[in-house]
């Protein structure tokens, strides 16, 4: 064969080689416009389908519809995990150790946490809470949340928690914490005891107050108020087996003076509507997840369908999916919603907060604790900041995945590694090496450090492009990804 015949045909195959590197590119920008344009089209479709369904309307259903508009939504997707709730609730309420999460909302497209706080002198004190819901709508989810928000902030001189949970299951996550008041009760033949301990718990507190010549828990000398103790009461109808008809009576009687005492209640139950409106007076936040009928919206809520609407709020019997809540705050009312926690999601967050022999020696009715700081300037909730910059420094940070829980005073920490964890250990070389993750690491990073599966995706242990790395961390976690829309239509 002529040498000259071989150079021509490696010349041809660079040429080759050449053309095809220069078009690649062009091929992936002509995708690219080509999905582009595919969605600018069914945006378009959207806009013309829901303008000819709003022209439809008359004048009265055109109003509802644009007063509708002006209220924000609950997110539609709220942030994976724990650790974006409990960093969003440390930064809106760095000096209330006592703010508590209440949902996430769509605020003119960027995503706000809605929270209140545990304490008498803040502007936002939410007092009794009243959690309804249908079965698995996600209350004991909404409680979780709250819970470990307080625990994790506050140390156990100022807060300790006390779960009735006849069921069991989702009160015997708390054993062993040191955070306890005491440890959680898990069986109907303990709940007597509960209500005899409680009882001389307020009368405890209320001598308390009359020693000192005070009217409220607030109003105590730090070196001499005790912690304030968070009651969480899961299915109120398993009380009534141990009080019968005085059930009732005894929950108006607690919940008047429980506030004045340092106590928070939390009831968990389905329904309202068959429970007298006596206790439910003493209730400040009412949240309420779906119900099956528009019957059911006064009585979770204490406002009827017309009225919440009215209001901004979507009615309970409207919620489309589970996790979803409409909370009433006195007359103000938003519809809002929560992540949601897998039990192992549940026991990673659990595992971090100080045990029973971490605690320090106090007493359950008299320790004394800190003094919080309760500024009205700096104690407020996130649907009401009204600063942009902020909101859209934290819409960046979802929108990346980056936003995590930062460690706070009782050491708390869900994105720090563990150096005496091997499997932790590992995890670090890989990343710092580039080396591919295992299953068992990703699970471990989102279960463990609190890392969404976007910031997993964008870390150095996983290769190809960023769809692929997402269908990756998802099939590691057991879960099925939603394709976009524009992937749907490729």
């Amino acid at each position: 064969m002529q040498p000259s015949f071989l150079d021509a045909l490696g010349l041809f195959q660079w040429l080759g080689f050449a053309v095809l590197v220069a078009a690649w590119p062009v091929y992936e920008l002509l995708t690219l416009r080509r999905r582009a344009r595919q969605a600018e089209e069914r945006a378009a479709q959207l806009t013309q389908d829901y303008q000819h369904r709003i022209e439809a309307l008359d004048v009265v259903q055109r109003q509802a519809v644009a007063h509708l508009l002006q209220h924000p939504q609950p997110l539609r997707t709220p942030p994976a995990g724990v650790g974006p709730t409990l960093h969003a609730v440390a930064v809106d309420h760095a000096p209330d150790p006592y703010a508590i999460p209440i949902g996430w909302q769509n605020s003119d497209g960027v995503a706000d946490l809605v929270t209140g706080s545990l304490h008498g002198d803040s502007p936002y004190f939410v007092g009794n809470i009243q959690v309804t819901g249908m079965t698995r709508w996600g209350k004991n989810i909404w409680e979780f949340l709250t819970t470990t928000t307080l625990c994790a902030r506050t140390t156990p001189a100022q807060v300790q928690i006390f779960c009735i949970d006849g069921k069991g299951p989702d009160g015997a996550l708390w054993r062993g914490l040191a955070h306890n008041w005491r440890e959680p009760i898990t069986r109907e033949e303990d709940l007597p005891d509960a209500i005899a301990a409680l009882e001389a718990l307020r009368a405890e507190r209320m001598r308390l107050l009359a020693q000192h010549g005070v009217t409220k828990w607030e109003e105590l000398p730090p070196q001499s108020r005790p912690p304030l103790v968070w009651v969480v009461i899961n299915e109120l109808s398993l009380l009534e087996k141990v009080l019968g008809r005085e059930l009732e009576r005894w929950l108006t009687r607690e919940l008047s003076s429980a506030l004045a005492g340092g106590l928070r209640y939390c009831i968990l139950m389905q329904d309202a509507s068959n429970w007298e409106t006596g206790w439910r007076r003493q209730i400040g936040l009412a949240v309420a997840g779906g119900q099956v009928s528009r019957d059911a919206d006064k009585p979770n809520l204490g406002m009827s369908t017309g009225e919440i609407k009215e209001r901004g709020g979507m009615p309970p019997s409207e919620l489309a999916e589970r996790g979803q809540f409409t909370v009433r705050f006195y007359r103000d009312v938003v519809s809002v919603s929560i992540p949601y926690l897998t039990v192992e999601e549940r026991k990673a967050a659990i595992a971090r907060l100080p045990s029973a022999r971490q605690r320090t020696s106090v007493s359950s009715l008299s320790a004394p604790q800190q003094e919080a700081t309760i500024p009205d300037t700096a104690v407020r909730s996130a649907a009401s900041r009204g600063q942009q910059c902020a909101k859209t420094t934290r819409s960046a940070l979802l929108a990346d995945g980056s936003m995590v829980s930062t460690g706070h005073q009782n050491g708390v920490s869900t994105d720090t590694a563990n150096t005496l964890d091997p499997l932790g250990t590992a995890i670090d070389t890989a990343l710092e090496q580039g080396d591919e993750l295992t299953d068992a690491q990703i699970t471990y990073l989102h279960l463990h450090r609190q890392w969404s599966p976007t910031r997993i995706a964008e870390s150095r242990g996983l290769r190809g492009r960023k769809q692929v790395r997402l269908e990756r961390v998802y099939a590691a976690l057991g879960r099925r990804r939603e394709p976009a829309e524009v992937e749907q239509q490729v």
